[in-house]
């Protein structure tokens, strides 16, 4: 394969027209399916976050100081927060659309970013193929249309390592200084992986590339130093300049907090978020082996392809020197970013978003390939991944039948499948598709009907049935309930342990807020708040028993998660403690 391969390579530098219409046409693609329907769904989980900080960014004419209900919040950097507010310029409104519309950008931009990569070190038919896997995957889709940074994030590497890559031949010069200061751009968006990952994989790849060079040494201090001379890229005196100016980049925000407000909270999230969680982490602590399982749902519906693609890209650096090798980037990309959060104390499933170019590229690479240019494994894991697609698709015709018929109470309650014709004709089309690449044996029709199962599976579930789905969504309406009510009914609200319930409040004050029932109950006692927002889950304290004025809807196949969602107690009508002890003694 490398000789053909590496032909094309190398004629693929000079692009036509054609070429970049056809990059236009994917990327106009995904802007509809990242930007249509984007505030249609309320926010949920940490999206509530990133919409109320902003908020009272704006409210307060303050940008360097985060709050939520007034009291100090240093999650993440200033950055990605800044974005929410440049977009609310454009929207005028500080709600659903506005806080997702950073994350759907730099989705387009991530897509557009890995077929860019793609072309230097791989061809058009490559870029094509790797922009589509990497846009359709179910989890960057999920994300791309989800408040948050990881977008933001994987969108500031891959610009960093197209940018070493562009100038990879004439490593030593001021296009550095860009280098390093989107990475401090990127840095202040999610944290210091900003710096880590793409100096990580520029810094292995070079090493791996330059590996005779490195091991033609016959000393010990001659193997260093030429380690050191194949990454001269960044061993150079205009880092001197570069990396105390990408430094500065990254603390201002921090400082300018300090030196404003007296807050150093933000430095310590630097320390605690991005450095001390790599060795011991406060929470998320997954099993080592978590990604293992993880990668296939991240990459799904692709996933399945992963490991007859790693198995080639393996062969193919094999096959020729690592020099030469259109594979090594990706297989870099990929291998050294997947060790590295798995290394990491702190696992949770969506921090190994950042290696999905890598294994898009990867996968890529395989399917422009030649189906009689495979190696053997590849082709018997290729079968197998492909074979295991169709049997997926087909069992999904089951999602078509009554739930109260082929399931257990109380998933029996479940509505039924919205737009079944939809689902059913993309289920239909695809098993055709399948019969017909099986038949042709080829990567080319293997890629044609994954991407059009990816494709139609993406739009219908993000403007199919999520929209469908969230009529049974229940916080926002319910919240708002809540704030006509406490309109209505004399007696100030508070908060228990439900902070970010403010954003659909609507308040343009903090409300007060309290962490104990001691505090709560203390403070209605001085003549405080009469209505406390709360959970469930806390209203099953005796103490309010028979106290909740209004609740949220939840329905039979919610079970235990039905406990967090809110209530509203009426905070007057609880129970004195020897109204508890005498009910407690009749029980």
């Amino acid at each position: 394969m490398g000789n053909s391969r590496m032909e094309i390579t190398g004629l693929s530098k000079n692009h036509g027209l054609k070429s970049w219409l056809l990059i236009a046409l994917v990327l106009c693609f995904f802007g509809l399916l990242y930007l249509v329907q984007l505030g249609g769904r309320a926010l949920w989980s940490e999206e509530l976050r990133w919409a109320q900080i902003p908020r009272e960014m704006l409210q307060r004419n303050e940008y360097f100081l985060p709050t939520i209900n007034g009291n100090t919040y240093y999650d993440k950097p200033l950055g990605s927060y800044w974005l929410v507010v440049l977009c609310s310029c454009f929207t005028g409104a500080m709600d659903e659309l506005t806080c997702r519309l950073p994350s759907a950008f730099s989705g387009i931009a991530a897509v557009m970013l890995t077929m860019l990569i793609a072309l230097r070190v791989y061809d058009v038919k490559t870029a094509i193929y790797s922009g589509i896997i990497l846009g359709t995957s179910y989890s960057f889709v999920f994300f791309s249309r989800h408040a948050s940074t990881d977008l933001e994030n994987i969108a500031g590497v891959l610009l960093c390592l197209y940018i070493f890559l562009v100038n990879e031949k004439k490593p030593v010069g001021w296009w550095v200084l860009g280098f390093w200061a989107f990475m401090a751009l990127t840095s202040l968006t999610k944290g210091l992986l900003g710096f880590v990952l793409p100096l990580l994989v520029a810094v292995i790849y070079t090493t791996i590339k330059n590996g005779s060079f490195i091991l033609s040494a016959t000393k010990p201090s001659q193997l260093f130093l030429n380690c050191l001379r194949v990454n001269e890229w960044l061993i150079q005196w205009r880092t001197l300049v570069a990396l105390p100016f990408a430094v500065l980049v990254y603390l201002s925000p921090f400082l300018i907090s300090l030196a404003w407000h007296g807050n150093g909270e933000g430095l310590s999230m630097v320390w605690r978020e991005n450095i001390r969680r790599f060795y011991n982490p406060v929470n998320h602590v997954g099993p080592i082996y978590l990604y293992f399982g993880v990668i296939f749902a991240l990459l799904a519906p692709w996933s399945l392809l992963l490991p007859a693609a790693l198995v080639q890209a393996i062969s193919n650096i094999g096959k020729t020197t690592r020099e030469k090798s259109p594979d090594l980037f990706a297989i870099t990309y990929f291998g050294s970013m997947f060790v590295f959060f798995t290394l990491a104390s702190s696992r949770r499933s969506y921090y190994l978003l950042p290696v999905l170019p890598g294994a898009a590229l990867l996968i890529a690479s395989m399917l422009a390939t030649g189906f009689s240019k495979l190696n053997n494994w590849s082709v018997v894991l290729f079968r197998v991944g492909s074979g295991l697609l169709l049997v997926i698709v087909a069992g999904m015709t089951g999602l078509l039948l009554p739930a109260e018929t082929m399931l257990p109470s109380p998933w029996n309650t479940l509505p039924p499948l919205p737009c079944k014709l939809f689902f059913g004709f993309m289920v239909v089309s695809t098993l055709g598709l399948g019969f017909w690449a099986a038949r042709k044996q080829e990567t080319t029709a293997w890629f044609l009907c994954n991407a059009w199962f990816a494709g139609f599976l993406m739009v219908y579930v993000f403007h199919g049935f999520f929209p469908a789905a969230e009529t049974y969504r229940t916080q926002r309406a319910f919240l708002k309930n809540v704030h006509d009510f406490t309109l209505q009914n004399p007696g100030k609200l508070c908060l228990y342990k439900t902070r970010e319930a403010v954003f659909y409040l609507g308040n343009t004050t903090p409300v007060p807020e309290y962490h104990t029932e001691e505090k709560l109950i203390e403070s209605h006692k001085n003549g405080g708040a009469r209505w406390a927002l709360m959970k469930k889950r806390d209203t099953l304290n005796p103490l309010f028993d028979g106290c909740v004025v209004l609740s949220e809807p939840d329905f039979p196949w919610e079970g235990a998660q039905s406990k967090v969602k809110l209530a509203l107690v009426d905070l007057g009508a609880q129970k004195n403690r020897s109204q508890m002890a005498s009910t407690t003694a009749k029980d």
